[in-house]
């Protein structure tokens, strides 16, 4: 590697080559694997790892370029992780969305070298502040001041936890030593070799987060999203959503009280076509009366009822839009040509119980709802002044905004988009 350079794997040979490799080097620690004394000759680096990746697997990027890459940052532990861990952890959670993986044991030569003793500061401080997401594999690990001091600046961090391991070493040491909400003892508590470290550290999270007690509290938050245990999830068919005939069925909108002064003015002018708003389906199936529910919306079978830890591993989507300025025949006639790649959508207004006493245990996790979907679809620039709109965009990752050229021109959100 050239001085004043580091190394960026490809996200998708990060997945080809370890599947290349024996299963027995997959399932040794990393330690053993940079071991000498393990299968002499052929240990990394002599060997054991480097040829099953490919020559363009690799990319050089000048320090001074790295911030121009989108990559995700991998924090494991040596002594007790496995290549085969973190691979299995990933593939449950669909890898990376994040074209290039910056990961120490692969982009770093051994840690006597001349390159490590001159840019260690720069690949293990720096580059976790830019990646684009932070994988940890294990909670356990944040009982280790390092891995805190990366989630300190970590803009989408994903914790993996027990749920995500295949048996061995590293799903033992999680079982006996992994943290949840409850137990995570904070940053105080921390395992730190060097005393200027765990100081240094300890600026920089107060830097970033005004206190460690603030961290500690988002910490811990995280811990909740990212855990097994949770409530209770729903998800809808693709299918369903797009045949559903009531949402489909398109008619000339009619001003209402409670809409806004703009929309109203829209609407008076009689010409604009949709079918109900979110709004309305509130109203009209989950308010009518006691019983009421989105259920006879659609057809039978369209809903999946799954516990949380099921629902972090499975495939979806998530929408932005308007409840106020969008219709359903909109949103629908757009994703219909957008041709999803998911079986299923988590949608607010159909996933929900909006009646529900616990409805607030689901909201409070949308970072994690939005953060882990697969497909991110935004209806409308106008959604960017909303609250909650703008809480999902923070955490969703590839978001695809669907605008004028996408919408509609007789409908609702295309001429909110246009209007002065």
């Amino acid at each position: 590697i050239p001085p004043g350079h580091v190394l960026l794997l490809r996200s998708e040979a990060l997945g080809t080559g370890i599947e290349s490799m024996p299963p027995v080097a997959r399932q040794m620690t990393f330690s053993e694997l940079v071991s000498k004394d393990t299968f002499p000759g052929v240990g990394f680096p002599k060997g054991m790892v480097a040829p099953f990746f490919d020559k363009d697997a690799f990319v050089v990027v000048a320090q001074d370029d790295v911030h121009k890459y989108r990559f995700a940052w991998l924090t494991h532990a040596l002594d007790y992780s496995s290549l085969g861990d973190l691979a299995a952890a990933l593939k449950g959670r669909g890898w990376t969305r994040a074209p290039y993986v910056g990961f120490g044991f692969l982009c770093m030569p051994p840690e006597d070298s001349d390159y490590v003793k001159k840019h260690f500061d720069f690949v293990y401080t720096e580059m976790p502040k830019l990646a684009s997401e932070l994988h940890i594999f294990g909670t356990s690990s944040l009982k280790r001041a390092w891995p805190l001091f990366e989630l300190a600046f970590s803009k989408r961090p994903i914790i993996y936890t027990a749920a995500d391991f295949p048996e061995g070493p590293l799903l033992q040491h999680e079982r006996e030593n992994g943290v949840t909400t409850e137990s995570y003892g904070g940053f105080a508590s921390a395992d730190c070799t060097v005393r200027s470290d765990i100081d240094g550290i300890k600026r920089s999270i107060e830097e970033i987060h005004g206190s460690v007690e603030v961290f500690d509290d988002k910490v811990r938050s995280l811990l909740s999203w990212q855990s097994d245990s949770g409530p209770q999830m729903r998800l809808l068919r693709v299918d369903a959503l797009l045949n559903c005939s009531v949402l489909t069925t398109v008619q000339k909108m009619q001003v209402s009280p409670k809409m806004s002064d703009v929309v109203k003015s829209i609407l008076s002018s009689g010409d604009t076509l949709g079918s109900l708003t979110s709004h309305q389906v509130l109203a009209d199936y989950w308010n009518s009366d006691a019983e009421s529910s989105v259920d006879t919306l659609f057809r039978q079978g369209a809903f999946v009822d799954l516990s949380w830890s099921d629902f972090r591993k499975a495939s979806y989507a998530v929408l932005t839009y308007g409840w106020a300025t969008i219709t359903w025949s909109d949103i629908i006639s757009v994703l219909k040509e957008a041709r999803m790649g998911v079986e299923y959508v988590w949608i607010d207004i159909f996933c929900l119980g909006q009646n529900a006493t616990d409805k607030m245990d689901v909201i409070e996790r949308s970072p994690a709802i939005y953060g882990g979907a697969k497909e991110y679809h935004v209806f409308g620039k106008v959604v960017a002044s909303r609250g909650w709109c703008t809480c999902e965009l923070a955490s969703a990752r590839n978001p695809v905004l669907h605008t004028t050229g996408a919408l509609p021109s007789n409908g609702l959100a295309h001429k909110l988009e246009v209007h002065p």
